[in-house]
């Protein structure tokens, strides 16, 4: 039915822009575990979307230029970059040290939201905060992802605590936060992927370190948004350091993040999308 109705647009003159989200099904550990009977039809009918795709739409937004070196069949001169958006949801409250300055013997607090898998492996992120107290970590995670993967990290020192909150009070959470952290073992996945998180934290003012090697880490370093840091615990701990004795950094780059959030915006997204397919 879909491409019935995206052939009735085509022969009409109306423009399509699909957003296709991921491409996981090309990566070898798709379908672990699953019958492969299934997972051959499910590929063969991925082929098919595409082949459709390159047939009928006028764009096909990525979440970045990147993944398209990964998407068969479709022409480079279909694509679009679409990344995630912000609602614009950074609130008055939103201070750097709201409840004191690391310099003045406050913790520096460090906050990430997101999955706990293969794909989002962080034991040098933990094995790094467990030998500096003044650094807080807060984990904010789906319980049974954490539960999956718990047996892999080591016992929680007193400051990292694991939590499984998420809409409002997660939001509070985050607004609460000195640093927003996406330090994640650089995977081939994450040279092109686009995480949502990333522009959460940024709709939110957060400063953001994020691993040096990902397309993540190369927005935040070339907007000037936080600090690309390579996934080594010695770099983690270099960075926090830092950021401890340098408080001030972080309010000029909290101020940065104000500024490129605009550009960023899921209104900014929309408007994108009206250009490109305005006929």
């Amino acid at each position: 039915m879909d491409f019935a109705f995206f052939n009735f647009c085509t022969r009409n003159g109306i423009p399509i822009g699909l957003f296709y989200r991921d491409i996981y099904w090309r990566f070898a550990n798709y379908g672990k575990g699953l019958n492969p009977f299934k997972v051959l039809m499910a590929k063969a009918f991925y082929w098919f979307d595409l082949y459709a795709y390159q047939k009928t739409v006028t764009k096909l937004y990525l979440p970045s230029l990147e993944m398209g070196e990964y998407v068969p069949l479709v022409l480079s001169d279909r694509f679009a970059a679409l990344p995630p958006g912000h609602d614009g949801n950074a609130g008055a409250d939103d201070q750097i040290g709201s409840s004191g300055n690391p310099s003045e013997g406050q913790p520096l607090r460090l906050f990430y939201v997101g999955g706990m898998s293969s794909h989002y492996q962080m034991h040098k992120l933990f094995n790094a905060v467990s030998g500096l107290p003044r650094i807080q970590l807060t984990i904010c995670t789906r319980e049974g992802e954490w539960k999956a993967v718990q047996p892999e990290y080591p016992d929680l020192p007193d400051n990292i605590k694991v939590v499984h909150e998420y809409g409002d009070v997660m939001q509070a959470m985050l607004r609460q936060c000195d640093l927003a952290l996406l330090f994640v073992k650089p995977q081939e996945y994450w040279e092109f992927a686009a995480p949502v998180k990333l522009y959460e934290y940024l709709g939110n003012h957060k400063p953001i370190i994020a691993s040096a090697g990902t397309l993540a880490g190369r927005f935040v370093e070339s907007q000037g948004v936080g600090w690309a840091v390579p996934y080594q615990e010695g770099s983690m701990r270099q960075i926090l350091k830092y950021l401890l004795a340098e408080p001030e950094s972080l309010e000029a780059v909290r101020s940065r993040c104000a500024e490129v959030a605009q550009e960023h915006s899921w209104q900014a997204r929309a408007r994108q999308v009206i250009e490109d397919l305005a006929v």
